[in-house]
């Protein structure tokens, strides 16, 4: 498979999931969010696309959302929680998990890739997993606008966001 192409139904076609949207990024023109914002740095994108490999890798559903900042805030859809890890140029800043049933946002700790495997496997293989898990704490919802994410997105939705499946 090319990475900005994907094979369906025997012919190439675009690929128009969380890898592509990634890429598209660096073409972001300057002031792209109300004055603000300009294109994503290689650097960032390449940190979004390691971190992006790891869902993929367990068959999770993705997307990933721009910051005006420069970072990528690249969103993980498990069953009973939505894991979202923003990158910028030196790798994994900071990661939110939030109930897809609305409730409380937390942070979790993690700063480097290995950590967030190791949070993302725990969604997987424990679909009962929550947020009380030792490895995370309660932070301010205030502080969780980083990106234009919307995680009470529908099933649909997401669906046509996935990693090009």
């Amino acid at each position: 498979m090319s990475f900005l192409f994907t094979r369906e139904g025997g012919e190439w076609r675009p690929d128009r999931g969380t890898k592509a949207k990634i890429l598209r990024f660096t073409q972001l023109p300057n002031g792209w969010h109300f004055g603000q914002g300009g294109p994503i740095p290689l650097g960032t994108i390449r940190n979004a696309l390691d971190v992006l490999v790891l869902g993929d890798v367990l068959g999770l559903e993705s997307n990933a959302f721009p910051s005006a900042g420069g970072e990528i805030a690249v969103a993980f859809y498990a069953p009973d929680h939505v894991f979202e890890v923003v990158v910028g140029p030196r790798g994994v800043e900071t990661a939110f998990t939030e109930p897809r049933d609305g409730g409380e946002v937390e942070t979790a700790d993690v700063s480097t890739c290995e950590d967030v495997y190791s949070t993302l496997l725990d969604m997987v293989e424990r679909p009962e997993w929550h947020s009380r898990d030792s490895s995370v704490h309660v932070m301010s919802t205030s502080l969780y606008h980083v990106s234009p994410m919307s995680h009470s997105s529908t099933q649909a939705e997401t669906a046509t966001t996935t990693t090009g499946r």
